[in-house]
């Protein structure tokens, strides 16, 4: 099953059991730019409370409301239901599922909390949807994180935040240089040992992140 917009791409939306951010995560829903939506586990209450209907409830099911479930099982939304002793996390299967409906763009909120095994976790799935060429984001109040392994330009009036912060995803990226930035770099090797790609700020209207081998996690942040 696929829905497209009308421009023929489809943007999914996945809904999972971490934090989230009321005011958010309602904003993102009443703008209704996602032609598909997931809800994982317990994403699936916090839909129910939105009044959204998700088309697809995904999990193992073990700590999303059961009444809620029950409700939803006799609507018309797919769902899928897994084990709860398994080799993957319901938000990796949920990217995964993303990524076979033919995603052209993901959005995941509820993806951070406190467990941060679950966050890091999170993080590394969203190289998942990168390998297929897929814009893959986790979205909460402070944080919006994505993966890029090209050069990026980003524009200071279409972030999220007052920082930005770049730390790898592989073991080093090579060669960076940052223009448009409070602290530039100019062909630098980026270590994971190391933090000073932490808390940059854009200086100009736009910047420029250019790096010749290897994945950067960026993170626009704010306080």
């Amino acid at each position: 099953m696929q829905a497209y917009d009308s421009e023929g791409t489809m943007h999914i939306l996945i809904v999972t059991g971490g934090n989230i951010d009321k005011d958010i995560a309602f904003a993102m829903l009443k703008n209704n730019s996602y032609t598909y939506i997931i809800a994982v586990d317990k994403g699936l209450s916090f839909l129910d409370a939105c009044g959204r209907m998700p088309d697809l409830i995904m999990g193992d099911f073990d700590s999303v409301d059961k009444d809620i479930l029950h409700d939803y099982m006799g609507k018309n939304c797919r769902v899928k239901r897994f084990s709860s002793e398994k080799d993957a996390t319901d938000t990796q299967l949920a990217v995964e599922e993303a990524i076979a409906l033919g995603a052209a763009a993901i959005t995941i909120i509820g993806g951070t909390g406190n467990r941060l095994d679950h966050t890091l976790s999170n993080i590394y799935i969203l190289g998942l949807a990168l390998r297929h060429n897929i814009s893959c984001r986790l979205i909460d109040a402070h944080n919006v994180i994505q993966l890029i392994d090209k050069t990026t330009y980003i524009q200071k009036n279409n972030i999220s935040g007052n920082y930005i912060s770049l730390l790898p995803y592989t073991e080093s990226v090579e060669n960076i240089t940052l223009k448009g930035f409070r602290y530039p770099l100019q062909e630098y090797t980026l270590h994971k040992d190391t933090s000073i790609g932490i808390s940059n700020e854009l200086t100009e209207d736009s910047g420029m992140i250019a790096f010749t081998k290897g994945i950067l996690i960026m993170i626009q942040a704010r306080d």
